[in-house]
């Protein structure tokens, strides 16, 4: 069947290329009088000749039965709601059955039939039915010159189903004015725009079916409706007036939710079975090809941008440039005026213009690429505004590829076929996926698993393109031999080997596999949806529900608090409040019975000097006659006490505190949780269990799910200002109430443009986070994020904060965001060291305290940064279990190694892997039980000497070593351990036995090892450094900075670092990564670890130097800090006050940061700068096999001796097992050292 096109005086059949099978089709009627002998099916059969008379319906679409829905809403027309209306409702089923909501009773309908119903109130009537319909609306008209119902009019109503993202409304008279109704399926009303404006609706009724009605009148000439939410969905329906002339349409297209026709999109291409044909390149081009139809006016929306289009480019304007801006309609706000520019003229001759000439030269070249080309398109178009974008643009000459591209696209496009043009420029060579191969007159229409034979006469038949080898079939992105191939669905659909597919009304679920369709019936809980959200069709439990869609329980509701402040209530309404004191942000009001009753209170401080903003400092959480604080310094407190270690644990108010950077989190077990964000500017959320909706108070509200009266005071009073509302909240003394909202983003353009700029990906329809616009309409967040940035401009310190809880709600919601912070640089998270950030991480993670992690965790998906595998959290930053701090007796935290002895000597604790492991112990007949210093432990009397539980004479050399060890070198012990083990698990068998896997310091010592070792390939301590920001190594007199290459970030003046050394430990802040004249150098623990002094050059005199003696460790890591600030350097050990401090008054730019490496005069050859002994000792002997150390495959990283020849090193996998030899260095003071048994 041929399309035909009823017009006035014209029926005949237009021009097509050629006959298309199942052809899909509207049919219009226009100019159509109806007088009183006149009678049409779609019109009301009650009309008085007197009302026919003046009646004129210039415009009808006869709708096709494929695009009736179920479900309706109707409301009189705006300016007639007076004069009634009356329905009409036609079905095309049997035993339809349509349901009114005026009316108890249903009526019946079988197919070809209708009913009639007359309406007088003002109200929505709704109506449903069990099959599709068709509604009809006449509105009748008002009294004009004494004629009764002078100027009616009739629509076609849209379904509840038939709705679109937008509409354009076209004037059909020139008339003064028109009245709009909009049908919002979802959005937020006042997000509504009216030619990308603001501007008030008047909302008919709150809410019907999920959806709103709103209407308002608008001005002569084309106008768009539009929402700031990308995906909110609506159908428009107009009534205007000239005069006594009417004419009402409901929209310019409507499209089902499932067209009928086929897609077929490749490279991509996308073709409809009416002809029109589309191809965009995701670079800069698009291709619309129509079929050859006579005077078609076409509408073709791109994003944001609506281009009217018609096959004669005729316009009043009578340029180019006119004519084109006067046909662009931008829906998200007025376009600014185009204003020509002239890049190869500025006035006297561009200087890229030459050079413009000759790159863009190939395409009107007679022996070049495009020679065939040349005779069949004309070049000189595109050689034209190649200069033109060139000149615009050099030295980026990207564009150039893009121009050669279209040039030979229209070529091939007229017959012909160009010559290997992408030779002539490397740049433009094109890299295809893995499997495919290019071609540069491929098909457009390719062999795929759906269809092994395309279209013979696809309509783009030669393009360059990367297409499957012969012999295979596109499947998805990937190329498959035919019988690799999915399974068809029952329903003509398709799915891959190894994809699950749901049906369309989510009852059925199958999996493909080996060519095999295996289906599963589900079936969706009574309070879940069949959707697609996410590009995903699944099961969704409701608003206010929560699971998997196939089970729904009823949510927990959350409040937020961010940015400048705002603040989104329980209920999802979000206002803004600026009050600088603290105020109750929620409570529970009065007793409730079987669960206790708490008060969240946050503090709000003046964001920056010389603004009004302002934000959240801490949030406080009272409950159970305790107080608990998190705050922005990163800390949480408990009546008044800080939280040394999390997770805290407070069983006795069943409190649980984490922290996961960047949140600090309170947890309960009455179902209230607090997040509380220290990255940015402080930011919180709150969630509340169902069992204490509608029982609460405060800023976020009363959880009872209704918004109207959200503002309600503490005298129970509601309000409708929320700033009136805000203040009567506040705790203790508020100096001054906060100020009336104001406009930012209206008193400062400049400041409203850069926020338009800057916050755009939040609502963009493939930005960063169009995967939660199917959950969480965005445009309140954006509209948070412009008003915040416009507050502080040119600061952008907000940006990323209304981001941020958009991604939250998107997971409260069900949805899924993709690592949206990878895509907006600006919103990075920079992760302490040794951890990574992962957007859907658990807010209880490993720690030193709990190893296994919470097995219970209510906050299951945040955005935190992560220890990776054979890591746990020590606060805020990830250690080996082996590094982790132990609590001590007094409450405080003590480091790893420290030794702990009780009151009586009976028993000796050591702070192993985070845990105090103790022993029984008896002290030596030669030694008492005291307490030296602050240490109470076993000493040897005076003239013995041991670790207090065996004492020896100072004459003997026994007690140093193990009987089983070897003391051959100056007191020193070595012991050789036969049994195999990882060498990891070697150097913590040498660590219980007071040492260390052995450093090797020279030739001597190196041959001692190997005879001890009997020539096996044994474990000796050295390892491949892999975090040499970290492992300091003490130097000699000679010694050498190496620079961390990465520069510091702007804004950073403070780093944390560890030391494990005898003595001298160098660091260096050096405005380059090379030691310079002017640099600082601080020193720790030098002049034998007896002082630590600051120097403002390499060597050279101290600016100040101080006592501190033993301040470095040998076998412990010490943590210290560095801050460096307007010249001013501090040292100090972390979690003190610093024990040294100088300020420069001329200060040197610290960009990078250098620390010693440990060798003795010039590096040469060695291997120092990557290697390490576990010791720390210098490196300074190295005895490598030729070859080594190879790193083979990139996985090896620890040392072994005695490889192949005797003596000699190689790297080797650090997990293999193998015997080893453990050392304690001769050092006296190191045997001094409190030591277990």
């Amino acid at each position: 069947m041929k399309p035909t096109l009823l017009a006035p005086g014209n029926n005949r059949q237009p021009s097509w290329s050629k006959p298309m099978p199942m052809l899909s089709f509207t049919v219009f009627i226009s100019d159509l009088s109806i007088s009183p002998r006149t009678v049409s099916p779609l019109y009301p059969r009650d009309l008085s000749d007197r009302v026919l008379r003046r009646f004129l319906q210039s415009f009808a679409v006869l709708e096709s039965v494929t695009s009736w829905g179920t479900t309706y809403a109707l409301a009189p027309f705006r300016g007639r709601e007076t004069a009634g209306y009356i329905i009409r409702v036609i079905s095309a089923y049997r035993n339809t059955r349509v349901r009114l909501s005026n009316s108890k009773t249903p009526r019946v309908l079988q197919n070809g039939r209708f009913f009639e119903l007359s309406i007088t109130h003002r109200g929505i009537l709704e109506i449903t039915s069990n099959n599709p319909i068709l509604v009809l609306q006449y509105q009748k008209g008002n009294d004009v010159n004494d004629l009764e119902n002078g100027d009616p009019s009739m629509v076609i109503v849209p379904s509840n189903e038939q709705s679109r993202r937008g509409d354009i409304i076209f004037p059909v008279y020139e008339i003064e004015s028109a009245h709009v109704t909009v049908r919002l399926v979802n959005g937020d009303p006042r997000s509504l725009l009216l030619n990308g404006q603001n501007v008030e609706w008047e909302v008919l009724d709150t809410d019907y079916a999920g959806a709103k009605l709103l209407q308002r009148d608008v001005p002569s000439g084309y106008h768009v409706i539009s929402h700031l939410f990308p995906k909110a969905e609506m159908s428009v329906l107009v009534y205007g007036n000239e005069h006594q002339k009417s004419w009402a349409h409901p929209g310019v297209y409507r499209f089902e939710k499932r067209p009928p026709g086929q897609l077929t999109v490749a490279n991509p291409i996308l073709m409809t079975e009416f002809g029109l044909a589309i191809r965009i390149d995701n670079k800069y081009n698009a291709e619309i090809g129509l079929p050859q139809v006579t005077k078609v006016q076409s509408v073709v929306s791109v994003g944001p941008t609506t281009v009217i289009l018609q096959t004669t480019l005729s316009h009043p304007g009578r340029s180019v440039d006119n004519f084109a801006t006067s046909w662009v309609v931008n829906v998200r706000e007025t376009c600014e005026a185009y204003r020509p520019v002239e890049p190869c003229d500025d006035g006297g001759g561009s200087p890229n213009l030459p050079r413009a000439r000759r790159l863009c030269a190939i395409l009107r070249q007679p022996r070049g690429p495009f020679a065939d080309c040349l005779d069949v398109v004309d070049s000189d178009p595109y050689y034209e505004t190649c200069i033109y974008d060139l000149c615009a643009m050099l030295p980026d000459d990207s564009m150039l590829c893009n121009h050669f591209e279209q040039y030979a696209q229209a070529c091939r496009n007229s017959g012909e076929r160009p010559g290997d043009w992408r030779a002539t420029r490397n740049q433009c060579a094109i890299d295809c996926p893995e499997g495919l191969v290019y071609n540069p007159c491929g098909t457009g229409c390719p062999a795929t698993c759906v269809d092994e034979n395309p279209l013979d006469d696809c309509p783009m038949s030669c393009l360059e393109t990367c297409e499957c080898p012969p012999g295979t079939v596109l499947d998805g992105t990937r190329c498959v031999n035919q019988s690799m191939c999915g399974c068809p669905l029952p329903d003509g659909g398709y799915a891959s080997d190894g994809e699950e597919v749901m049906f369309e009304d989510c009852t059925l679920t199958c999996f493909c596999q080996n060519g095999t369709l295996e289906c599963t019936e589900i079936f969706c809980d009574e309070n879940a949806e069949c959707d697609i959200r996410g590009g995903v069709r699944n099961c969704f439990c409701n608003d206010g529900f929560v699971g998997n869609g196939t089970f729904c329980e009823p949510a927990p509701k959350y409040c937020q608090i961010f940015g400048d402040p705002h603040y989104n209530t329980y209920d999802n309404v979000m206002y803004r409040f600026a009050g600088e004191c603290s105020y109750k942000l929620t409570e529970t009001c009065g007793r409730i019975r079987g669960v206790p009753t708490f008060r969240v209170v946050g503090t709000n401080e003046k964001t920056l000097d010389g603004y009004e903003s302002t934000n959240l400092k801490s949030i406080q959480l009272s409950v159970k006659g305790k107080t608990y604080v998190l705050d922005s310094s990163g800390q949480a407190t408990v009546q008044g006490s800080y939280v040394d270690s999390y997770p805290y644990v407070d069983e006795d108010s069943g409190i649980v505190i984490t922290l996961s950077y960047p949140s600090l989190m309170i947890m309960t077990d009455f179902g209230v949780n607090i997040k509380y964000n220290i990255l940015g500017n402080g930011s919180a959320s709150i969630e509340v269990p169902p069992w204490y909706f509608g029982k609460l108070c405060g800023l976020c509200g009363n959880a009872d799910g209704e918004q109207s009266n959200e503002y309600k005071l503490p005298n129970g009073n509601i309000v409708t200002s929320p700033v009136a509302f805000a203040n009567e909240w506040n705790v203790g003394f508020c100096p001054t109430e906060a100020p009336i909202n104001p406009e930012p983003c209206q008193d400062y353009p400049e400041a409203f443009a850069a926020a338009k700029d800057n916050c755009y990906f939040l609502i963009a329809d493939n930005g960063p986070l169009s995967q939660c616009h199917d959950f969480v309409d965005p445009s309140p967040y954006y509209e948070a994020c412009l008003f915040d940035l416009c507050s502080i401009y040119p600061y952008r310190e907000f940006m990323c904060d209304s981001a941020m809880h958009y991604v939250e709600a998107c997971q409260h919601a069900g949805g899924r965001p993709r690592n949206w912070r990878n895509m907006v640089p600006d919103c990075d998270m920079r992760c302490p060291i040794n951890s990574t950030y992962g957007d859907c991480n658990t807010g209880c993670p490993k720690t030193c305290s709990s190893p296994e992690g919470l097995r219970h965790c209510p906050m299951d998906c945040l955005e935190t940064c992560e220890c990776p595998p054979g890591y746990v959290l020590d606060n805020d930053r990830c250690v080996r279990l082996s590094q982790c701090r132990c609590p001590d007796p007094d409450g405080g935290m003590v480091q790893p190694g420290t030794v702990h002895v009780n009151s009586d000597c009976t028993f000796r604790c050591k702070c192993i892997d985070g845990v105090y492991t103790c022993f029984n112990i008896t002290c030596s007949e030669n030694a008492v039980c005291e307490l030296q210093g602050s240490f109470q432990d076993c000493y040897c009397n005076e003239g013995y000497r041991g670790d207090g539980l065996e004492c020896y004479a100072e004459s003997s050399h026994e007690g140093r070593c193990d009987p089983s060890w070897y003391t051959p070198r100056d007191g020193s012990c070595y012991g050789y351990y036969a049994q195999p083990k990882s060498f990891e698990d070697a150097a913590a068998l040498c660590e219980r036995n007071y040492g260390y896997l052995v450093a090797i310091s020279d030739v001597t010592e190196n041959a001692f090892v190997t005879r001890l070792s009997h020539g096996e390939r044994a474990w000796i301590g050295g390892l491949r450094n892999t975090s040499l920001d970290s492992a300091w190594q003490r130097t000699d007199a000679t010694y050498s900075f190496r620079y961390i290459r990465k520069q510091m970030p702007e804004g950073i003046h403070r780093m944390e670092f560890s030391v494990r050394a005898r003595k001298n430990a160098h660091i260096a802040l050096s405005p380059y990564d090379s030691d310079n004249p002017d640099m600082y150098e601080i020193v720790i623990g030098g002049w034998s670890n007896t002082k630590s002094a600051i120097r403002r050059c390499k060597g050279c005199d101290s600016e100040v130097e101080v006592d501190t003696p033993d301040i470095l460790n040998p076998r412990l890591d010490v943590r210290f800090y560095i801050t460096f600030l307007a010249g001013t350097i501090e040292v100090g050990l972390l979690g003190e006050d610093p024990f040294m401090s100088w300020t420069d008054p001329d200060p040197i730019e610290c960009n990078y940061i250098g620390y010693t490496t440990a060798l003795n005069g010039d590096a040469g050859s060695s291997t120092a700068d990557e290697f390490v002994w576990l010791s720390r000792e210098p490196w300074i002997f190295e005895n490598w096999r030729r070859g080594e150390p190879s790193n083979h495959q990139g996985n090896e990283g620890c040392i072994e001796t005695n490889f192949v020849t005797e003596g000699l090193w190689n790297d080797h996998q650090c997990s293999a097992r193998k015997p080893f030899v453990c050392e304690i260095p001769q050092d006296p003071d190191y045997l001094d050292q409190d030591l277990l048994p």
